[in-house]
Order: structure tokens, then sequence, then C-alpha cells
């Protein structure tokens, strides 16, 4: 497993997608090891986007990455999380709306049309009225069109 963390931070295309395959299969077995990995630069974004193909049990560590200072690591984190539907992530998303990058806005949108709470209505109602990013907006309209 250790040598498959260090692969998601090759730089690699392919070497990173075989290694997050590998990780999958391995799955809660590889938690600890991809925590870890969110606190290595070049290793963060491939951990996350494991992390959410392993499910429920990545929930907390993934809601952590939304505090994350590098946008793309936030962006995956909020993909992950509508992967997962997991409920628990609609409040941290929700204060996600109001993200600085555009591209983090639509996807945590969807990632909120995804989960189906109904707790992101308001919220996304309020952000769509503000919203000045036409992809932020299409995320937006498909998560409302989705709850």
């Amino acid at each position: 497993i250790e040598s498959l963390i260090k692969d998601l931070g090759s730089g690699n295309f392919s070497t990173t997608f075989d290694a997050g395959n590998k990780l999958v299969e391995c799955g809660e077995e590889a938690l600890p090891m991809l925590i870890d990995a969110l606190q290595v630069d070049n290793q963060r974004v491939g951990a996350s986007q494991v992390l959410g193909r392993i499910g429920k049990s990545a929930v907390v560590p993934l809601i952590n990455c939304l505090y994350d200072p590098n946008s793309r690591v936030r962006l995956v984190a909020a993909i992950a999380l509508g992967r997962t539907y997991s409920k628990d992530a609609v409040e941290p998303l929700i204060e996600l709306l109001n993200d600085p990058v555009s591209d983090v806005r639509m996807y945590v949108a969807e990632a909120l049309g995804k989960i189906g709470d109904e707790r992101a209505l308001q919220p996304l109602r309020d952000r769509m009225g503000s919203e000045d990013s036409v992809l932020a907006i299409r995320g937006i309209e498909e998560a409302l069109r989705n709850l």
C-alpha cells in the first residue's frame, strides 16, 4: 500500500491512475495511509480521489479536505463527497458554496444535488441569486433539479 500511495504523487497519469485503482481494491485497509497522504502536497489530490471511491468510511477525511488551501483538493473532495451520498457532508458543502473559486462552487453544488438533502435547497437558491460564474450557475441549476 505504501508504494501505491507514493505512486499517487508520481506526476505520471498512468501510474497515478493504476495506483488509484489498486488502492480502491484495498478498500478500508488503505484508509489510514490515504488519510496520511492528504498531508503530502503531491499526493493530496490523488488521495482524495481514491477516498471518494472507497465510500462512506472516507467521509470525515474528505470533509477535512474541503478546508484545504489548494482549490484542486477542495474541488476533488466535493466531487468525492457527492459520490458517497453522505448526509454528514451537507453542512460543510453548504459552507463551500461561497468558495472564492468558481469551479469549486460548481462541484460543491453538484455534490449537494447528488446527496439530495433538502437542507441544501435554500442555500443553493441564495447562491443562485448572487452567482456570477456561468459554470457555477449550471452546477446550481443541476443541483436544484435533483432536489
